[in-house]
């Protein structure tokens, strides 16, 4: 696995975003993170620890982590890792919200177009994946990738005690050691226990014999034999009891249905004499019904007749109202009233939207007017402003005319001439006496020497001569200048004051001639929405008598409104006289009606009348009302005749119950002591058979838990004999695993692997010269140089020392990572190398250069000035201050 680049802010002391890109500082093989104590270099490991695993070995907290001035904590490492064959790169985001504490993680897997995929979207399944890409969990990848600080070097300096320990917690050996006592006296107590209880279940089984079974098993032998005698006994006992119950049953049966005929029998002369009247109860039944219609019928035609009266009343009065209405619709001019109005609506609507129109011409009229007045006021200012301008132009123009022509060669050869050459005579004079101050100083009085000292004085001459020459010598050039300066300026002011006022005056001109158009433009106007308005207005005026728009629609809404009244009216008129029509029919059907039931009624009066005096005749009563009597007395025919086909069923039963009732021969005999005694020996036959099933069940029942008792009993004493020999074993375990000597074995054995490991690398470090081995439970270094003699790592120099150390720590972090079948491709040593001189830095420098290549990198982390100095890749980190958190910066 290799680092590509890192991304974070919010850890410990780095407030803001760090980004570092590893690509670069692997190119070289070797790249240190450097700064002082406390700075945050260690921060870039927990930066890494955290996105890979999302927590912090040195700070578990995970809130305590993010900086005190951040909200959040927010890391995304891109790392790649050969596998399958090719490389993968992966993204990792974590997050951490300090107000809420949500933790949240984000894992991508890069493809070879460039895109991304998330394969994980929260902590678990991030861990977890993270997990199977790297191929080691955290606290391995601390182990054998990112080392803490000191770490490797327990392996040199440690007694062997504190060496066992340190390699018992780097491979997990506490399940050889503490952890596999544990769980052995933990499996032993388990024995124990199990063994305890097994021991008290057998004694709850010491009652479960084989005699036992066999006294069980005979007893339910005898039962079973008697079973068969007992049933016999119940089943006589049982036929006989039945027998003596049904001739007791058939002598009560018939005793009670002889009671009972002779009760019926006594009644008999009674439903004899109903019998005979039920005809002429049934005649008289139907003439009293049809006297009954009679007197109904007269009371119906006396309520019909008043009812008649009434109808007729009202039908008189509606008839007087239809009149009244049909007069109104026939005389009142209705028609000819709402044509009239109907016309003048449609004048008055048809003319509304002139009224509008006029109103809107207005409007437009006095808008035009306003705008008239005041484009005629911004005219005058206009024509005012133009009259300024060209005066101003005027003035400026004469102002520039009066101006000299200033040319600056001319200028300066009229003006400052003889100034300039002055100048320049001045100086050139000053140079020659400078050449001859330097020749007095050789002191040579050689004729070359008195030459050039003879020509320089004649030039000397000459210049003064020309320096006197000069006229106006005594011009003061930096005035001349200045003034020339401010003409000049003057002169432009001038020129960009005539150009300002030519662009005024013609911005004035083009505004004056603009508004004097969109003057004459409104008056056209304004004389042409007069006009409109003046004819619109008499068009009004016919129609309306007004020119008001409100006033036109208040009263064409007037018109249409008397108008929509006048036709409701009609419509009211013409509704009721049609209403009042419908309810004269009306009125005529029901009288007609009326009448008709009258004599219809007579009719039925006269025909129940005949009927009534008939059936009395028939049923050879005296009067109607010894008909009433008779039908009073019998409660009416329908029951009468009910309450007698009930008594003639009743005795023909009775008398057939008698009949078929008498007993059998013997049943005089029975009494309900002989089949009470009979009951007895059935219920005691029966409870003998019952007792001998209950006792058969329960001695086969008993047998049988019996037989499952010494089942369980035989499986139980085979489970206790196994406990007993598993107890034994491991008490006998216990007592070989005393001390942590199976721990210590397996530890020792991983200290000669990594020391064979360590030593293959030493070899190369050291040209071939040392190897380590284990012996005696210490580190021994061999010296190929002094014919292999061996001694302890303690003898060894600071820098022999340090690469033994490397070695070992790179041989650990290696088995390690062999656990996970992925290979190391680079290597945090987080070390402070402060105990190193410059000849021991050269020794480490030259043992990391040994061991990098194409697939191997080396991260040194240190504060050491020197180790920084010769390392040409690295993160230099600088610590945090009251304004900002610490910092990064990357050089290559």
């Amino acid at each position: 696995m290799k680092p590509v680049k890192l991304e974070f802010k919010g850890l410990n002391s780095f407030s803001e975003r760090a980004v570092i890109d590893f690509e670069p500082l692997l190119k070289s093989g070797i790249f240190g993170i450097f700064g002082e104590t406390g700075s945050g270099k260690s921060t870039i490991l927990d930066a890494i620890n955290f996105a890979l695993y999302g927590d912090i070995e040195r700070n578990p907290d995970k809130l305590d982590k993010i900086n005190y001035k951040c909200g959040e904590l927010d890391v995304k490492f891109i790392f790649d890792i050969f596998s399958d064959g090719a490389r993968r790169t992966y993204l990792v985001e974590r997050n951490i919200k300090k107000k809420s504490g949500t933790h949240r993680a984000l894992l991508y897997e890069y493809s070879a177009d460039g895109s991304s995929q998330a394969i994980a979207d929260n902590v678990k399944s991030v861990n977890d994946k993270i997990t199977d890409i790297i191929g080691i969990n955290k606290e391995d990848f601390r182990k054998c990738i990112a080392l803490p600080q000191g770490e490797f070097a327990q392996f040199v300096n440690s007694a062997p005690s504190e060496r066992i320990e340190l390699i018992e917690r780097l491979f997990n050996l506490q399940k050889y050691g503490k952890a596999l006592k544990a769980k052995l006296s933990a499996r032993e107590n388990a024995a124990q226990t199990e063994y305890a209880a097994t021991e008290g279940a057998l004694t709850a089984y010491e009652d479960a014999t084989k005699e036992k079974l066999q006294e069980l098993e005979g007893a339910a032998f005898a039962l079973q034999s008697a079973l068969d005698g007992l049933k016999l006994a119940a089943d006589e006992a049982e036929k006989h009891y039945s027998h003596v119950n049904k001739l007791l049953e058939q002598k009560e049966a018939y005793a009670a249905a002889a009671a009972r005929l002779e009760k019926l029998r006594a009644r008999k002369p009674e439903f004899d004499e109903l019998g005979r009247v039920l005809p002429a109860l049934a005649v008289c039944e139907r003439a009293c019904a049809e006297a009954d219609k009679a007197e109904a019928c007269a009371v119906r035609i006396d309520a019909l007749k008043a009812d008649g009266e009434k109808l007729a009343r009202q039908s008189l009065s509606v008839k007087g109202q239809s009149d009244e209405v049909e007069r109104e619709l026939r005389e009142g001019g209705l028609d000819s009233l709402a044509e009239k109005l109907q016309r003048e609506s449609a004048l008055m609507e048809g003319m509304l939207p002139t009224a509008d129109t006029l109103a809107a011409r207005r409007a437009e009229l006095e808008r035009c007017r306003r705008q008239y007045r005041d484009e005629s006021a911004n005219g005058a200012e206009y024509a005012k402003l133009r009259d300024n301008k060209s005066a101003e132009l005027k003035k400026a123009a004469a102002e520039l005319s009066r101006c000299p022509d200033l040319n600056i060669d001319e200028y300066f050869k009229n003006e400052l001439k003889g100034g300039i050459l002055k100048d320049e005579y001045a100086r050139a004079l000053d140079y020659i006496k400078q050449l001859r101050a330097e020749m007095r100083t050789y002191n040579d009085n050689s004729p070359l020497y008195d030459f050039v000292g003879g020509e320089l004085d004649k030039k000397a001459e000459e210049y003064k001569e020309l320096i006197l020459s000069v006229k106006d010598a005594r011009i003061d050039v930096n005035g001349e200048l200045r003034r020339f300066r401010d003409a000049l300026e003057m002169k432009k002011k001038l020129e960009l004051a005539v150009k300002k006022f030519e662009g005024e005056l013609n911005t004035a001109e083009l505004r004056a001639k603009s508004s004097g158009e969109r003057i004459a433009e409104l008056k056209e106007r304004g004389v042409r929405l007069a006009g409109e308005c003046g004819e619109l207005s008499g068009k009004l005026k016919q129609v309306f008598g007004e020119e008001d728009a409100e006033k036109c629609k208040a009263m064409a809404a007037d018109t249409k409104a008397k108008l929509q009244n006048l036709r409701l009216r009609k419509t009211e008129l013409t509704e009721k006289a049609e209403k009042l029509k419908l309810q004269l029919n009306e009125y005529d059907k029901m009288l007609a009606a009326n009448g008709a039931e009258i004599r219809s009624l007579a009719e039925q009066r006269a025909t129940s009348e005949r009927a009534a005096e008939e059936g009395v005749a028939s049923a050879k009563m005296e009067s109607l009302a010894a008909c009433r009597a008779l039908i009073k007395k019998y409660d009416g025919y329908e029951k009468a005749l009910e309450d007698f086909n009930a008594f003639t069923t009743e005795y023909a039963k009775a008398e057939g119950e008698a009949k078929n009732a008498e007993p059998e021969e013997g049943a005089d005999s029975v009494t309900e002591d002989s089949v009470a005694d009979a009951l007895s020996a059935k219920i005691e036959a029966r409870a003998a058979y019952s007792r001998n099933i209950s006792e058969l069940a329960v001695a086969q029942k008993s047998a049988a838990d019996l037989k499952e008792r010494l089942k369980t009993k035989a499986e139980l004493k085979k489970k206790f004999d196994c406990i007993k020999r598993e107890c034994d074993l491991l008490g006998r375990l216990k007592s070989l695993l005393r001390d942590n000597k199976f721990m210590e074995y397996i530890a020792n054995e991983h200290l000669v692997n990594i020391s064979g490991a360590a030593s293959r690398t030493l070899i190369e470090l050291t040209d071939g010269r040392y190897y380590l081995a284990y012996v005696d439970n210490n580190f021994c270094v061999g010296d190929n140089y002094n014919g292999g003699e061996m001694r302890k790592v303690k003898t060894l120099s600071g820098g022999e020392t340090f690469l033994v150390s490397l070695s070992l720590a790179l041989a650990l972090s290696s088995t390690i990572c062999n656990r996970s079948l992925k290979s190391i491709e680079f290597f945090f040593l987080d070390e402070g190398f402060g105990t190193l001189d410059g000849d021991l830095i050269d020794t480490v420098l030259s043992a990391l250069e040994k061991l990098k290549n194409e697939n191997f990198s080396i991260g040194l982390i240190s504060h050491v000035e020197e180790l920084k100095h010769r390392i040409s890749s690295k993160i230099l980190v600088n610590k945090a201050t009251e304004s900002h958190g610490s910092t990064i910066r990357i050089s290559c």
